[in-house]
């Protein structure tokens, strides 16, 4: 991954932020002692990021595509209300995502479905506050499509990875092609209000207007 911004200064920033609770770092501490790719963890500042806007909302109802070790979606729970509920999506989630939900608190605020994501969202039915997109690349423009009609007006649509290692500035595998299609779906899209924030590997945030 580039340094788009200095590491001094990341961890700057991340030292001078709401601390989290010890259960962040257990998921850490197992995700780099057991995973193969363990930088697909979102980390703690855009953990912060995501509750930070939860919070700004009054979110109640959050829908993520693509759980692996569980960071994100404890993270959005733990800021939810009593009755909130993050439905969290990926084909083959860590087992160390289970393990974390029923150890925390807050845990239960989780509903962890395992499936195709295209093929489950077909079936949903509810409206939601925030949408948390970190799932295959390949797919984000059909989840751009079906997450807008998912997420009620106002809310939000985010999309990890936006800028991909720097490599939207020239898109040439299928990957980056279909985040810079995104990208360019999302500030063509007069229905939106969006913001490209160069956090961590960059996050594509989408305000639906009507």
């Amino acid at each position: 991954m580039i340094d788009i911004v200095p590491k001094e200064i990341l961890n700057y920033c991340e030292n001078n932020s709401s601390s989290e609770s010890d259960i962040y770092h257990k998921i850490v501490q197992l995700t780099y002692k057991m995973e193969k790719i363990p930088q697909m963890l979102s980390g703690k500042m855009v953990g912060n990021v995501l509750q930070l806007l939860l919070k700004i909302m009054n979110a109640r109802n959050v829908l993520e595509l693509g759980t692996f070790t569980g960071y994100s979606a404890l993270k959005m729970a733990e800021v939810l209300p009593d009755g909130g509920t993050v439905t969290t999506i990926d084909i083959a989630p860590s087992p160390i995502a289970q393990k974390i939900f029923e150890e925390a608190k807050w845990g239960g605020r989780i509903k962890q479905l395992t499936g195709d994501a295209s093929n489950i969202l077909s079936g949903i039915r509810e409206v939601f506050d925030l949408i948390f997109i970190d799932a295959d690349k390949r797919n984000y423009p059909n989840y751009y499509k079906t997450g807008k009609l998912l997420v009620r007006k106002g809310g939000l649509m985010i999309f990890d990875n936006a800028l991909w290692d720097g490599m939207v500035l020239n898109p040439q595998d299928e990957q980056t092609k279909a985040i810079d299609t995104t990208n360019k779906l999302a500030k063509e899209d007069l229905e939106i209000f969006n913001q490209i924030l160069p956090i961590r590997d960059g996050l594509l945030v989408c305000q639906k207007l009507v």
